[in-house]
């Protein structure tokens, strides 16, 4: 008795599960036999095909990829150690930011690469999610106040548990334990934040974050709303509200290190070489720091505002429910009307319109 060692399928095979081609020969492989066992080593291979499927139909697309992300790199390492002596910037985040070229370029790689490759393997964007969790925290770590840096990390954690217990314990009665215990444990640090003489009241007295405080006390009450429907048995109503409240305030900390690293980058541009060879900037550089800061931050605030909405679940449902209402159809006779139907419509006659005067006579 022997056995087979399968590398596609990373298994042993026993010399019964073998073709029957086998014993008839008195234990020699025989012709058929090597055809049989090709047919099964493709057969394996196809297990791992699907997880590279997608690269492999868009091979010129990571092909770009790779060659846009050395050649940042490249540039980030050559360009930034110049700016050590002298900041572009006086804000001291700002600064910190750039004082980690790597950890910036990064953070700007996995954004381009969740845009890029949506719809890549699922193992592969839990992979870049997890990435950029910590990309984001090392930032946060670096940039936020001394006193927040503990916070950040434990929201990191938070955020990483939440998402890989969703992959391994959906629908289970430990998803359900985890589920209970991170929301808990949440809203114990709430409790110590916004207590009196916490830090949540501190920042608020010092920096005026008004918002800051509304989003923790509406966080709060989420938790105990999940809570409370957990161990009524609301499973998936406490899932959704600890998920929504853990992933809405991850998601407020990378959309402000976004807002925090495109600002910095915009600074280190404006200020360079390069930056300056247009006149706009020579002249009004400073005029045109404010207005991409400005719609940076605005950028900023949607992003954050969508990302907290597809946490809660709802934003999803929304445009389903939308996009059902305008592809609805209504049946007049031998029409057929629908709101999507007319607009499009609408558009096809204004843009003949709009070409009609400019056709030769």
């Amino acid at each position: 008795m022997f056995s087979i060692n399968w590398t596609g399928q990373k298994q042993r095979c026993a010399i019964n599960s073998l073709p029957s081609t086998i014993h008839r020969s008195g234990g020699f492989f025989t012709p058929q036999t090597f055809v049989e066992l090709g047919k099964r080593s493709l057969n394996g291979s196809k297990v791992q095909a699907p997880k590279l499927r997608g690269f492999t139909k868009h091979r010129s697309r990571v092909l770009l990829y790779f060659l846009f992300a050395i050649g940042l790199i490249a540039v980030v390492l050559r360009s930034f150690p110049k700016l050590r002596t002298s900041w572009p910037t006086d804000d001291p985040s700002h600064i910190e930011c750039l004082r980690h070229p790597l950890a910036l370029t990064s953070f700007v790689l996995l954004i381009l690469f969740g845009l890029v490759f949506a719809r890549a393997p699922a193992d592969v964007l839990r992979a870049s999610q997890v990435l950029m969790v910590v990309t984001v925290v090392f930032l946060a770590a670096r940039i936020l106040d001394q006193r927040l840096r503990r916070y950040a990390v434990a929201l990191g954690l938070f955020s990483v548990l939440n998402a890989i217990s969703v992959q391994l314990t959906s629908g289970t009665v430990l998803r359900r334990l985890v589920v209970l215990l991170l929301a808990a444990t949440m809203l114990v640090v709430m409790i110590m934040l916004l207590r009196k003489g916490g830090l949540i009241r501190v920042l608020v007295e010092e920096r005026r974050w008004n918002f800051l405080s509304f989003s923790c006390y509406l966080g709060s009450c989420f938790l105990v709303l999940s809570i409370i429907s957990n161990m009524v048995g609301g499973v998936s109503l406490a899932d959704v509200l600890a998920s929504g409240t853990i992933f809405g305030a991850y998601y407020g900390l990378a959309a402000y290190i976004f807002y925090t690293v495109f600002t910095a980058l915009t600074y280190a541009f404006t200020a360079s070489e390069f930056g300056r060879r247009s006149r706009a900037i020579r002249l009004h550089r400073d005029l045109v720091n404010q207005r991409l800061a400005w719609l940076l931050r605005k950028v900023a605030w949607v992003l954050w505002a969508v990302a907290v909405l597809f946490g809660f679940q709802i934003l999803s449902q929304t445009i389903s429910e939308i996009g059902a209402i305008l592809r609805y159809k209504q049946q007049i006779g031998a029409i057929s009307l629908s709101i999507l139907g007319e607009f499009s419509a609408s558009l096809r006659n204004g843009g003949c319109s709009c070409v009609a005067p400019l056709a030769p006579i």
